[in-house]
């Protein structure tokens, strides 16, 4: 399954997480945004080794932040309610672009040299969002 099938996968979840109030889905959602922009933004600095190694390092320290989003959004009753499911639906094109980024700058670190152990470090852990968004 490609990478960006995967990412695909995390946005159907979110869409139907599993009481809370209706702008409670709407924040994780923008929640989710923004870390996938920051994680893309963190392997767009990948370039060779010295930057992977320190993409490695920011990625690290904030691991415990995108697991807490991942929670959140696993946590949303499912499904959301009709008004909230549309509002979401309304700004699916916004996540999808966010998601289709972070699987392109996955995809071009996994080609480059060690890129694919850097990559899997984050597949192989038990929580958080990297692992939510490559599953």
């Amino acid at each position: 399954m490609s990478r960006a099938a995967r990412l695909g996968g995390l946005l159907l979840l979110l869409v139907v997480a599993g009481c809370a109030r209706d702008d409670d889905y709407l924040d994780v959602m923008r929640e989710q945004r923004a870390a996938w922009k920051e994680m893309a933004d963190i392997l767009e600095t990948v370039k060779d080794e010295k930057s992977m190694a320190e993409a490695q390092k920011t990625l690290a320290g904030k691991s415990e932040k995108y697991a807490a989003i991942a929670r959140k959004a696993k946590a949303l009753p499912n499904p959301p309610p009709p008004g909230v499911a549309e509002q979401m639906n309304q700004q699916k094109f916004v996540v999808q672009e966010a998601v289709k980024r972070l699987a392109t700058e996955a995809d071009r670190v996994s080609k480059m040299p060690g890129g694919k152990d850097f990559l899997k470090q984050f597949e192989s852990s038990s929580s958080g969002l990297m692992t939510a968004v490559q599953q």
